[in-house]
């Protein structure tokens, strides 16, 4: 089976249109979303259409969350509230409820699926570091692991550290344990501005991690035209 994984789409529409271009060519049988729809950028309705048309299982992240009960304020930075409110103005009572009703955490196919660590997914804890992805393999007996948040695309082994994945090439699983983040398709921050996704191949058990350009400018530009904190959109040139 073939699971593509997004998540981190941060209402950024240019990015998701490119995504999902490559996405149909790839034909993937399963769609997974991690996350965050929502938060940052000037197309929330644009993006959870998308997400509720093509994929086959979502979890919460902690912008939907947000948006969806007002719930965790202190948790976010002056621009990203900024635009969190504004996110919930412009979604209907349906977007918001849908938002609401995502869980934290899902199984898959034996996949453990979560937005940040699955062993606390209200805690919206990050997964760093080969430290935090220990934690995961200490409590949990999932082979594969998926996570979103921090917008770092990667992954780790367990007992071994991190593991090596250059876009575009399939890294063999070879039955190991591991974490994996596709990385964030609208908001990426490990100095990449390309628009993140992975596929991940159970039957020959490997992965491939694939990076996409998009129209940042335009991107950027909706992010200033819709009154938002023009850092959430500069941020977007250099993927930080």
């Amino acid at each position: 089976m073939r699971i593509a994984l997004v998540g981190d789409i941060h209402s950024n529409l240019h990015a998701l249109e490119r995504v999902a271009q490559a996405l149909d060519d790839l034909d993937p049988d399963v769609r997974i979303c991690l996350g965050d729809v929502v938060g940052y950028g000037a197309y929330p309705s644009e993006c959870i259409s998308w997400v509720q048309a093509n994929c086959e299982l979502t979890v919460r992240g902690n912008h939907d969350h947000f948006v969806a009960l007002a719930s965790g304020a202190d948790r976010f930075n002056t621009f990203a509230f900024r635009a969190l409110a504004w996110t919930a103005e412009q979604l209907s009572a349906d977007e918001l409820a849908w938002l609401g009703e995502l869980n934290y955490s899902e199984e898959y196919e034996g996949i453990r699926i979560c937005h940040g660590n699955p062993i606390q997914p209200e805690a919206w804890l990050y997964v760093i570091t080969h430290h935090d992805a220990d934690f995961i393999f200490r409590s949990t007996e999932a082979a594969i692991t998926v996570v979103g948040h921090s917008h770092l695309q990667g992954g780790f082994v367990e007992q071994e550290g991190s593991l090596s994945l250059e876009p575009g090439k399939a890294v063999a699983l070879d039955g190991r344990r591991i974490v994996l983040n596709p990385g964030s398709v609208g908001q990426p921050r490990d100095g990449d501005p390309r628009a993140a996704f992975a596929l991940l191949d159970t039957t020959r058990e490997a992965v491939t991690m694939f990076r996409e350009e998009y129209d940042v400018e335009s991107a950027r530009q909706a992010i200033l035209d819709a009154g938002l904190p023009a850092e959430l959109g500069d941020r977007l040139r250099v993927g930080r």
